[in-house]
């Protein structure tokens, strides 16, 4: 009998995430804390609430038929990060906590991205007393055991502790041994995600040590990386097709491609054991050269999605990324030469930016190798304890104490009044470029939803033909 057995708990792990665009993901983070609870002694249950047509009646229905002493609650995101309609999911996590209450006497526990990102602000507007930031595997049991035996919470790894109205932090760490899904996929229904584009999410690392302005991952999973077994990760890919005959996936890495040896390991084993799936990531740039190109059309990759966010060197170097523009055109080069379609997606609006840099950033991708797809964003969300928030402080752009809570963006002052609108006219210069506009439309959205029901992959493969009709459409655009 381990320690935690004897003060063994009922509890109610909830996924809350409930965002479907562009495509729902599955709660693969919570069902990872479900099994480590129960591996710990715990009695678990588990609601996803992604797909629940009424997510209050679930929610009363699991508290009714498990009676939990601990409800965790796992959120993914605090908001849509979208300039145009920014929507904060606050409010919808806040009802959530309060339905839990009206029902209940359990001790609620948050957890998840959104509470690694702003737990201190998050937890005082949740009314919830304990959170857990970064890691929860080994946290969650160890709050759990300290809790059950009246002991001192100090040194439990990323706890929040509301103390009169604020959150106290402790430090996170980063020391968990990435494991498999093992049976926390079967927490899952997969088939509510595959009808509506979705994918199995497979995890082959964790950690970030990039430097990217903007970016939280290294405060979710560590700086440093941590990988598994490439033959690991394939067992857990082959179960997933022999056992429950779900073929389409995606590596949900910040980044798949680095460290290099590591994905390309992964891809041979694929090609060994002649799998037959197909699979889309994320990827950088850098070391994205033609082998490793073909490894990923030979181990069944249909499509790469590259987070460049900036492709001219004054923005590549204001965004802190940590590639250059002549490996933006290897990568370009080695993905055309496999015969694999591609989207890069674009971040505009950053420090200095002007609409000269807009020009040259598109200038660049038609010459360089035209992606099949290019999603321009506007305005970056501002994050605490980044870089960027530093700069919006120093700038004057937000107050030094100001909630982050609520999503604020910077937007280069240099774009002038109108930047969405302007943006617009530019995309609507090249049939593969859509913004924000096209993906709040009917349009777009209808044609995805089609796709998705058809499961055709990539969903962005036939953005020029979409493109070519707005063009048909719409008024000349403006000059420059």
């Amino acid at each position: 009998m381990n320690s935690l057995t004897k003060n063994a708990q009922d509890v109610l792990v909830i996924a809350a995430n409930r965002e479907r665009r562009p495509h729902a993901v599955a709660p693969l983070g919570a069902a990872h804390i479900a099994q480590a609870l129960e591996r710990a002694g715990h009695r678990v249950a588990f609601l996803d609430l992604g797909y629940a047509g009424a997510p209050d009646r679930a929610v009363a229905r699991a508290l009714r038929a498990h009676r939990p002493n601990v409800v965790a609650l796992s959120l993914r995101n605090l908001d849509n990060c979208t300039y145009l309609t920014p929507k904060s999911f606050v409010p919808d996590a806040r009802r959530l906590v309060d339905e839990i209450r009206q029902r209940s006497d359990a001790t609620v526990v948050v957890g998840g991205a959104a509470v690694g990102v702003a737990g201190a602000e998050l937890l005082p507007a949740l009314g919830v007393s304990y959170g857990i930031a970064g890691e929860g595997e080994r946290s969650l049991p160890l709050l759990l055991e300290r809790l059950a035996a009246g002991e001192s919470l100090s040194g439990v790894p990323g706890l929040l502790e509301v103390s009169e109205g604020s959150a106290e932090p402790t430090p996170p760490s980063f020391d968990v041994t990435l494991e498999g899904p093992g049976t926390a996929a079967a927490r899952i229904d997969y088939r509510h995600y595959y009808r509506h584009g979705g994918f199995v999410s497979v995890q082959t690392k964790r950690g970030c040590p990039f430097t990217c302005a903007y970016c939280v991952y290294p405060a979710l999973e560590g700086r440093r990386y941590r990988l598994r077994p490439a033959e690991a990760c394939v067992d857990d890919i082959e179960r997933f097709v022999k056992d429950h005959g779900l073929t389409d996936f995606f590596f949900s890495d910040s980044v798949f491609n680095l460290p290099r040896d590591h994905a390309a390991a992964l891809c041979r084993e694929l090609v060994r054991r002649e799998l037959s799936i197909r699979w889309m990531a994320y990827c950088n740039p850098q070391g994205l050269d033609r082998e490793l190109a073909q490894l990923f059309r030979a181990s069944g990759c249909v499509g790469v999605e590259l987070g460049l966010d900036a492709v001219t060197g004054k923005m590549i170097a204001n965004l802190g990324k940590n590639f250059t523009q002549a490996e933006v055109s290897t990568a370009f080069d080695a993905l055309r030469a496999a015969g694999l379609p591609y989207a890069a997606f674009l971040l505009f609006g950053g420090p200095d930016e002007t609409w000269r840099d807009v020009e040259e950033a598109q200038a660049f991708l038609r010459g360089a190798g035209r992606p099949n797809a290019v999603m321009a964003s506007l305005g970056i969300r501002i994050y605490r304890n980044t870089a960027m928030h530093r700069f919006a402080i120093d700038h004057g752009v937000v107050a030094k104490d100001q909630g982050m809570l609520d999503p604020v963006f910077f937007v280069s002052e240099a774009l002038g009044p109108h930047p969405a609108a302007r943006l617009d006219e530019v995309a609507r210069r090249d049939a593969r470029w859509t913004t924000a506009t096209d993906w709040n439309g009917w349009v777009l959205r209808a044609l995805a939803a089609i796709g998705n029901l058809r499961r055709t992959l990539p969903a962005w493969v036939s953005t020029e033909r979409y493109g070519r009709h707005l063009r048909r459409s719409s008024r000349p655009p403006a000059a420059g």
